[in-house]
């Protein structure tokens, strides 16, 4: 399910324009309408502070937040999230990351083939430089760096299964040079 913020402004609406070119260019892929993917697909999350580190949660409404680490019942969950800082010298820039679990069976995973490189592959042959002002710096995979922001028990508790066959995590980390000005 695409779950887009309402009304996005500044850094949001980048990251909801991505969003949706992601969502609808992996669906087309890997989706059929008679078998579509059953991914969770979170806009920009907020960082936390729970009792013993920090999450990564999804703001519902109300003051209401969801998780959107790993979920065993979805073929994928990815999200968003920014750094806490921006630069306003020469426009603003800001770093962003994107975060994906994936279950690689559903994505063409076998038992003899582990098809990790080609599916991070497709999202950043995708993305590319320069998608919507995005520069790509970094890629991580494994649960430690591609939630390095997010330590506690809760990543800690998927240290051991998040990047095991079927299952895989990696993160795409940008810079974003955008105008705050515009709102629509």
């Amino acid at each position: 399910m695409l779950i887009r913020k309402t009304n996005p402004v500044g850094v949001d609406l980048h990251i909801d324009r991505l969003q949706e070119l992601l969502y609808d260019r992996v669906t087309k892929k890997w989706g059929t309408p008679e078998a579509p993917i059953n991914w969770d697909c979170y806009p920009r999350v907020y960082r936390n502070q729970v009792e013993d580190g920090y999450t990564a949660e999804h703001y519902l409404g109300n003051d209401e937040y969801k998780e959107t680490y790993l979920d065993d019942s979805k073929d994928m969950v990815s999200f968003f999230g920014t750094s806490t800082t921006a630069n306003y010298r020469t426009g603003v820039s800001t770093s962003i990351h994107l975060v994906v679990f994936a279950n690689l069976q559903r994505f063409g995973d076998s038992q003899l083939v582990r098809n990790d490189e080609s599916f991070r592959a497709f999202f950043i042959d995708l993305i590319g430089d320069g998608v919507f002002g995005l520069e790509l710096t970094d890629i991580s995979t494994g649960i430690a760096a591609a939630l390095k922001e997010y330590p506690g028990k809760r990543r800690d508790a998927l240290l051991d299964t998040a990047d095991m066959s079927p299952r895989h995590v990696f993160r795409l980390d940008f810079d974003l040079m955008y105008d705050a000005s515009i709102i629509c």
